[in-house]
């Protein structure tokens, strides 16, 4: 039977196998969260989607590969705390730039780590957020 909840523990001679992540109830169904699962998609589609030219389609192809395994709410009850992707990232180490979205807003945004102010160890460092275009 497939559910949003944890399934319970299984017995397999004297071990005791425990599911380890959210998803493990859709097990089963085509496309099932479980985080085995989505880890294999998302090397597969990694594998398989064309390495496109320049950062800005790159970042573009890497939104697509990890929306196609986000968690969204509904999907997975751990011990009554529902799971979800609560934001994707990607870093670009040639420009230095971080960039993600929200569950709540998927506008990619970014910020440039040349951007930001120079720490003195004590202090935070402050980038500014651009939008992605």
């Amino acid at each position: 039977t497939a559910t949003p909840d944890m399934p319970a523990p299984a017995k397999w001679g004297r071990a005791e196998l425990a599911p380890f992540g959210a998803g493990a109830g859709m097990r089963g169904i085509p496309g099932d969260v479980y985080s085995p699962s989505r880890f294999v998609k998302v090397a597969y589609l990694n594998a398989n989607y064309p390495t496109k030219s320049g950062e800005s389609d790159n970042v573009v192809r890497m939104f697509h590969t990890l929306s196609n395994v986000s968690m969204p709410e509904g999907l997975g009850d751990v011990e009554r705390r529902i799971e979800k992707t609560v934001y994707t990232s990607c870093f670009s180490g040639a420009t230095g730039r971080y960039y993600f979205n929200t569950y709540d807003d998927f506008a990619i945004r970014y910020a440039s780590l040349e951007d930001a102010t120079r720490a003195d160890g004590n202090t935070l460092i402050e980038c500014k957020l651009k939008r992605f275009e």
